[in-house]
């Protein structure tokens, strides 16, 4: 019988419990920074934080952001990527650039 490969996740870490969230959280790794991104919906606001492998950041709002769903993230040539759904109608797909 063959060793088992699988890999199993830990138990979940609490990155934020300060609010309601989320539709997502979306995660991406840039220049070796993971960042979490999610909708909190007691604001409206879409939020970030990155981990650098010990800490996460405090959270923080990402500016001018306006989603209905959450953000979606994704890295590409050294860059952060959110993108945006703001729910106006439009079929709109906003985004927004970061490190």
């Amino acid at each position: 019988m063959q060793p088992s490969t699988e890999r199993r996740l830990s138990t979940p870490k609490i990155i934020t419990s300060q609010y309601q969230c989320c539709n997502g959280p979306a995660l991406a790794v840039s220049n070796k920074v993971l960042y979490d991104a999610w909708l909190d919906y007691t604001t409206s606001d879409d939020m970030i934080a990155s981990f650098n492998g010990t800490t996460w950041t405090k959270e923080s709002a990402i500016p001018s952001a306006v989603s209905a769903e959450g953000p979606a993230l994704g890295a590409y040539a050294g860059r952060l990527f959110a993108a945006l759904s703001p729910g106006n109608g439009t079929g709109a797909i906003d985004y927004s650039t970061g490190p």
